[in-house]
């Protein structure tokens, strides 16, 4: 799969919502850092792209991503946003200074990150990835509902 993209590395730029009364964002706790991210398909199995953004407990927004994937089906891409996130958690110079946190509108994600075994065969493989991509970091996933995900709803704009 070819890859084309933005890579944005930032230094403070707050696209978060802290001062939103409708946001349900949470800070990380102090020792961590936030990836929230999302992916999106135009129709159910069209052109298709990912997002993310890195928050620290600040929120101020330390790298985002924006790529566009091709296409490919809905869950397939909500994973694949989760894969960039756990790689470029890992070629963090800070990856071992801090836990990480993602969040996710795919609630299906969450359930087979969490245990691996209960995910489609289909899926199975970048699951793996994922996995072997985070091994010998402290990483926690977190379902966050997709109305409730004004961080990357700005991104988006």
């Amino acid at each position: 799969m070819m890859w084309y993209g933005v890579l944005f590395i930032l230094k403070y730029i707050d696209i978060g919502c802290k001062s939103s009364s409708n946001c349900l964002w949470s800070k990380p706790p102090l020792d961590s850092l936030k990836f929230n991210v999302d992916g999106a398909v135009e129709g159910g199995f069209k052109i298709a792209g990912i997002d993310g953004v890195l928050c620290n407990t600040e929120n101020v927004s330390l790298i985002m991503f924006s790529n566009s994937i091709g296409v490919i089906d809905v869950t397939s891409t909500e994973l694949l946003a989760l894969k960039e996130a756990y790689l470029l958690f890992r070629d963090s110079n800070q990856v071992n200074s801090f836990k990480h946190i993602l969040e996710t509108d795919c609630c299906s994600c969450v359930d087979w990150f969490t245990h691996p075994n209960s995910a489609p065969s289909m899926f199975k493989a970048i699951i793996e990835d994922c996995s072997n991509i985070c091994n010998g970091f402290y990483w926690s996933i977190q379902h966050i509902p997709g109305k409730e995900n004004v961080t990357e709803d700005k991104l988006a704009e």
